[in-house]
């Protein structure tokens, strides 16, 4: 669960950079962003409830990824490319269970799929063509990022599990 304790803390404490991202992108439109500093304690929580339960800690953290995708895609807008979060949602949701917990697996990576799915076509158009693309490469730069961090920390996890530091 270590692994999912640093993704967790890595994500909340990232959350309030998004609105200043976004600042720089559409300017005074950024404070659609807000709303989704409400996950950060969710994020942060992770590792408090990993303590007692280490598989609600790593459904908490799939449950609050993919929820605050789907807050950001309805608030920002479908246009943004948002919606590429949800591939690294659920290869982490992939890689994160253990053998035995197959089902809870295989509903968050439906999850990650359901997401996208709601997400498809949701929420505002208020941005410009160039303001929107610019987002689109945010956005994507941000999942390949994940994606990559997310194989950093598993890589790392398993070389110690295996002894090979």
């Amino acid at each position: 669960m270590q692994a999912g304790n640093v993704l967790a803390f890595v994500l909340g404490t990232n959350q309030p950079f998004y609105p200043i991202y976004l600042a720089f992108i559409v300017g005074s439109g950024a404070w659609r962003a807000l709303p989704l500093m409400l996950s950060m304690p969710f994020f942060l929580a992770v590792p408090l409830l990993a303590r007692r339960s280490t598989l609600a800690a790593r459904l908490l953290l799939l449950v609050v990824g993919i929820g605050n995708i789907v807050v950001a895609v309805a608030m920002i807008g479908s246009r943004s490319g948002l919606a590429i979060l949800f591939l690294p949602s659920a290869a982490l949701a992939a890689v994160l269970f253990r053998a035995r917990e197959r089902l809870a697996m295989l509903a968050m990576v439906g999850l990650a799929g359901a997401g996208w799915l709601l997400a498809n076509g949701m929420g505002p158009d208020v941005f410009t063509a160039a303001q929107y693309a610019s987002l689109q490469r945010l956005n994507a730069m941000s999942a390949i990022g994940l994606c990559g961090f997310i194989g950093i920390v598993l890589a790392t996890a398993l070389r110690q599990i295996e002894g090979d530091r």
